[in-house]
């Protein structure tokens, strides 16, 4: 996980985008009861070069960052997500992101995003009957 963190930092892309996506990998698939302060500290970390990841506007850094925020589910991960959906880089990604964290406060305004229908199902498994009246047949 170490490894990883350095690469947050990186001005290469690839490296940035690689070290997404181990931090994403291990956060969720890895049995942290040995010490479970790591997932704080990446999370922590995560958060301290969100604000540099963001300003790549680069979609190979920014998918991966979606799907890590859309694991962590905090307020400051839904207002990055939010971010992500307004500056429209990666706006689908981080929308269904957004549906994994399933806070009702978000609900309204994801529903007006699901026009086509491309977010019916993942606000049918968020939100469950209260999404109904939103979903695209």
């Amino acid at each position: 996980m170490r490894g990883a963190l350095k690469y947050l930092d990186s001005p290469t892309p690839l490296l940035s985008s690689g070290a997404l996506q181990t931090l994403y990998f291990m956060k969720a698939h890895f049995d942290w009861k040995l010490n479970p302060a790591m997932r704080a500290r990446m999370d922590d970390e995560v958060d301290k070069h969100a604000d540099r990841l963001l300003a790549t506007r680069n979609r190979d850094i920014l998918q991966p960052l979606a799907l890590y925020l859309g694991g962590w589910k905090t307020d400051r991960s839904r207002d990055l997500l939010w971010r992500m959906v307004e500056e429209g880089t990666t706006r689908e990604q981080a929308l269904i992101c957004l549906t994994w964290i399933a806070d009702p406060r978000d609900f309204e305004k994801l529903a007006k995003y699901n026009n086509t229908g491309n977010l019916s199902y993942h606000l049918n498994r968020a939100y469950g009957a209260a999404a109904d009246r939103y979903l695209k047949k």
